[in-house]
């Protein structure tokens, strides 16, 4: 994956994470790319292609089109056409997007919430590493 490509990556888990959607328009720049541009597209295609072969929901979905109204944004008709190809488009539009954008957040929130928890369960025995030390070797 090229850094273009893993900086969208990151910040779409990062969207997922928060239960957060973003337009097309502002993920693009990311990786210096247009909205528009056929290459975005495919990047975004080959991202959740990739989630979907790793029985992970279709991390793209939650990027939206924007001038709709916040409670009605949805997706370009490519990530429709990319879910149809994948075999996991049934419905209308919508009904499947809400769907599976529903999966993106659970998923993703719950492995964070999972990966909190044993953090924050391992932490007592918790040892800090030499630069958070002091001279005689005191954690502090």
């Amino acid at each position: 994956m090229d850094a273009g490509t893993q900086l969208i990556y990151e910040n779409l888990k990062a969207l997922a994470r928060s239960r957060g959607k973003d337009y097309y328009s502002y993920i693009a720049p990311l990786a210096g790319l247009s909205h528009r541009s056929p290459r975005f597209h495919r990047l975004l295609d080959d991202i959740s292609a990739g989630e979907n072969g790793a029985k992970r929901p279709l991390l793209s979905a939650v990027v939206v089109l924007k001038g709709q109204t916040k409670r009605q944004t949805i997706p370009g008709s490519g990530f429709f056409t990319m879910a149809k190809r994948l075999g996991l488009y049934h419905g209308d539009d919508v009904s499947f997007w809400n769907e599976e954008v529903e999966r993106v957040f659970h998923y993703w929130s719950t492995l964070v919430n999972a990966l909190a928890a044993i953090i924050s369960s391992r932490a007592d025995g918790l040892v800090l590493p030499l630069s958070n030390r002091d001279n005689d070797g005191a954690s502090f």
